[in-house]
């Protein structure tokens, strides 16, 4: 995360509350809480005299907020700062539980990667096809990503539509799936250029998920 060892992450307020104000010059980071809750039907049952005809209702909440680390922090406590470094055995175990948690449809084969929104499913090719197991699991991260936008920013898509149109970053993503065919080198599977980036960083983020467990 930008460099710093630390995985502790404070808001101003946080930050005085365990005595250790920011220190000065310091800049923060932008941080981003996003939550989901559901109202109505089974919220409302469960309540006192609730309603069981109640329509369900999706809340959606987003904030921003600025965070500091620990190490930007002054006389911040040594358990923020001085962490154990965690088991790789232990951190690979609880990423691919959170892949393997992720409800999307899978089909193996082929010589390509990429999200199907016609038939809400993800196409990859088979494990022995990557470089590495890591090479692998960023790339099936990075297709779960788009199958995860279609679930929770919809674009118009109506409930109860067949065949659900590609648009937006899943629908160009298809298009760019020959020129990952074409960038195949001696059978296997490389990503690479920008495409490559972003699945890396796919494979970064829950590798550091797993870490702050």
């Amino acid at each position: 995360m930008r460099g710093y060892r630390s995985p502790y992450w404070f808001t101003f307020r946080q930050a005085l509350a365990i005595n250790a104000p920011v220190a000065k010059g310091e800049k923060g980071s932008p941080a981003i809480l996003y939550k989901t809750g559901v109202v109505g039907a089974a919220a409302e049952a469960e309540a006192p005299g609730g309603d069981e005809s109640a329509d369900a209702k999706v809340l959606r909440y987003l904030k921003t907020y600025t965070v500091f680390n620990a190490v930007q922090l002054t006389d911040c406590p040594a358990c923020y700062i001085e962490v154990v470094k965690p088991d790789p055995a232990a951190r690979s175990a609880v990423r691919n539980a959170v892949l393997d948690a992720i409800p999307a449809r899978i089909e193996f084969g082929g010589g390509q990667a990429c999200y199907v929104p016609a038939r809400d499913m993800i196409r990859l090719p088979r494990p022995e096809a990557f470089d590495t197991v890591d090479d692998f699991l960023a790339t099936k991260a990075h297709e779960q990503l788009h199958d995860a936008e279609r679930r929770i920013m919809p674009r118009g898509r109506r409930p109860g539509l067949a065949t659900p149109r590609a648009s937006g970053v899943i629908g160009r993503h298809i298009q760019g799936a020959s020129r990952k065919a074409r960038s195949r080198s001696s059978g296997r599977y490389r990503p690479g250029g920008k495409a490559g980036a972003a699945m890396r960083w796919s494979a970064c983020s829950f590798s550091f998920m797993s870490a702050c467990r």
